[in-house]
């Protein structure tokens, strides 16, 4: 993966963010990166973790 998509995505203040499987569920008050107030649905490749303040994705190594 990119060291972008390596970096976590900070949660602002305020910002509510819910894992449900490969749901990303974000609502509050500011935008988010993810999404603006809604749902988000991803490959079941690609999982998440909330780590304090941020959100994280976490995808298996690549082959090449």
């Amino acid at each position: 993966m990119s060291r972008i998509g390596n970096k976590p995505i900070a949660i602002p203040a305020g910002v509510e963010v819910k894992l449900n499987g490969n749901t990303v569920t974000v609502k509050g008050a500011k935008p988010f990166a993810l999404v603006n107030d809604g749902e988000a649905e991803y490959l079941q490749e690609v999982s998440f973790e909330i780590v304090p303040a941020s959100l994280r994705f976490i995808v298996p190594k690549e082959s090449r």
